[in-house]
């Protein structure tokens, strides 16, 4: 729990910053966090919801009928969201489909060389 919402919090503060610079205006950001995910908040963002799963579960077990949320989150970010956000970036940037090549979808990861 804790370590998606550092995540998620770091990973919202750089994009913030990136885009309060006015030379970054027609780019995609590709530094810090986001150089090893296309979407480090959304890991974060699903490794909180998983943490609270866990917890209620070792709270009580018959909390287990909980897991609908985490999974429902997961697949909305998997199903829609991510694909989404990454066809409307190909759209108003083409060089982000060589950035999608490179670069995780979700999971942070090492990037692969170009």
């Amino acid at each position: 729990w804790l370590f998606g919402f550092g995540l998620e919090v770091v990973a919202d503060r750089q994009k913030s910053q990136f885009k309060a610079n006015a030379d970054n205006a027609d780019k995609f950001i590709n530094v810090g966090l986001w150089s090893w995910s296309r979407h480090p908040n959304y890991f974060g963002e699903l490794s909180f919801w998983w943490g609270l799963y866990f917890f209620g579960l070792a709270a009580e077990k018959s909390f287990v009928w909980t897991i609908a949320g985490p999974l429902m989150m997961t697949g909305m970010f998997l199903g829609v969201s991510i694909p989404w956000m990454d066809r409307r970036s190909c759209e108003r940037r083409p060089e982000y489909a060589d950035h999608m090549k490179r670069v995780s979808g979700l999971v942070p990861w090492f990037p692969k060389k170009a």
